[in-house]
């Protein structure tokens, strides 16, 4: 059996893209572009909530505690709009920017998936052209 260069070069490559985590786009791709979008936007939007909610909490300690500010003086409902309305704008500016992020991402993902199964097709072409056959001693049949 001789060592096919070709195939050497095509496994190669293709050890690359196992190491660079071709897993993680192949992953990515599995949705549609629109749906993988949403999905990361989402989980996004969720740690940007939770983020934004406790800075809120430790603005509000930071009004009893530093400025000792009394309790029944605070204007919740006006510190509460500005909150919402504040944390409604860098909903908005992150999924924008989120969007174009992400739409990169999955293309990118999309473009290294497509060029690891080029090379696995173009393996598995190179294997059917070669048919492996034992030698068989005379008076067998095939």
């Amino acid at each position: 059996m001789s060592i096919d260069k070709n195939k050497i070069r095509l496994m190669s490559k293709m050890a690359l893209h196992d190491k660079k985590g071709v897993d993680e786009d192949i992953k990515n791709t599995q949705f549609y572009r629109h749906d993988f979008i949403y999905k990361e936007n989402m989980k996004m939007r969720f740690s940007l909530g939770l983020g934004c909610i406790i800075v809120a909490i430790f603005y509000i300690i930071y009004l009893l505690a530093v400025e000792e500010a009394v309790v029944l003086a605070l204007d919740f409902q006006a510190e509460l709009i500005r909150f919402v309305v504040f944390v409604l704008i860098v909903m908005v500016v992150y999924t924008l920017i989120g969007t174009i992020i992400f739409t990169r991402k999955y293309i990118a993902s999309q473009k290294r998936a497509k060029a690891y199964f080029a090379l696995m097709e173009q393996l598995d072409n190179d294997e059917d052209e070669f048919e492996y056959f034992e030698p068989y001693k005379r008076g067998e049949k095939i």
